[in-house]
């Protein structure tokens, strides 16, 4: 009689824990996974469609949420609504479309709709926000970075905010913060500092911009230094230039070692020539000194003000004009 019941509570059990077994693991047939859970929490194994835990699959298709860590070993597909939660790792490289929130490292690619925290790849990373540390081994490009961005090659984006870093270049729209590029920089509106290894380019400019050779911005105002030249169509600061500076109005202080040509300018302009082909307000200081319309004063062996009549046209020593 004993072991009767002994037999019976056996199998009691066993189909008791059958029935927890079965519901810890649930197959999924349309996406090919198993799931080992408990309360929506454990493991993954294959193209479920989410979970909170672990999940391993070889690619990822359809995916759409994943609180914990996702690993995909090949190339991710269709996935415009997946959110990874957590850590996201691919050997091809991890592919969110909506957002990928904590740490992404593809060794291909990252790519992501908005990538917050930490996102590396030795090849390229590609996203539309990066908010946060964002390193393409040779590319980045997304639509706006917020934080920091680091690429071995070069970086384009529509919108910096932080810190741009391409060691070949760096190309965006707006940059608000620093952008450094070991060959060259072009941005249409800047509010901070631009390097350039060899040439900084921008349209409209508030800040500090640093060409080895030369840095050409439309609307500058700031400090920029250029190792041979400084170009733009209205420049108000001051610019530091090995061989020239050249701009249709200056405003500020001009130092260059060959020469300075405007249009107009008012401020301190010291070179070996300086010519101004329309109105000068201030001082002047070269070998050559030439202006129409003087308002200030001329130092320098030869001084040419146009608006002076007879011999005081053309004074060596000084030259003035009220």
């Amino acid at each position: 009689m004993n072991y009767i019941a002994n037999s019976s509570l056996l199998k009691l059990n066993f189909t008791v824990y059958s029935a927890l077994l079965l519901l810890l693991i649930s197959v999924n047939s349309v996406f090919g996974s198993i799931n080992v859970t408990a309360w929506d929490y454990g493991f993954g194994f294959g193209n479920s469609k989410g979970i909170n835990g672990i999940r391993i699959n070889l690619s990822d298709e359809r995916l759409e949420r994943v609180n914990g860590i996702n690993l995909t070993i090949w190339k991710p597909r269709n996935n415009p609504d997946a959110i990874i939660n957590g850590a996201a790792f691919g050997i091809v490289g991890p592919d969110a479309g909506e957002a990928i929130n904590g740490i992404a490292i593809g060794l291909v690619k990252v790519k992501g709709g908005k990538l917050r925290g930490v996102s590396l790849s030795p090849i390229g990373l590609a996203s539309d926000e990066v908010w946060g540390l964002g390193v393409g081994g040779i590319g980045l490009a997304s639509d706006r970075v917020n934080g920091i961005g680091i690429s071995g090659i070069g970086i384009a984006a529509d919108r910096i905010r932080g810190l741009g870093f391409g060691t070949i270049g760096l190309s965006c729209n707006k940059l608000r913060g620093i952008g450094v590029g070991g060959i060259g920089i072009a941005a249409s509106d800047v509010k901070g500092i631009l390097i350039g290894g060899v040439g900084v380019a921008s349209g409209e400019m508030t800040g500090l911009a640093f060409g080895l050779i030369g840095v050409a911005i439309e609307d500058f105002y700031g400090i920029s230094i250029g190792g041979i030249g400084i170009a733009g169509d209205n420049i108000t600061g001051i610019c530091l230039s090995g061989v020239g500076i050249g701009a249709d109005q200056l405003n500020g202080v001009f130092l260059s070692g060959l020469g300075i040509k405007g249009k107009g300018m008012q401020g301190l302009g010291i070179s070996s020539y300086n010519g101004i082909k329309g109105v000068q307000r201030g001082v002047t200081i070269g070998l050559l000194n030439r202006a129409d319309e003087l308002h200030g004063c001329q130092i320098g062996i030869l001084n040419i003000a146009h608006n002076n009549s007879g011999i005081l046209k053309v004074l060596p020593f000084i030259n003035f004009h009220r």
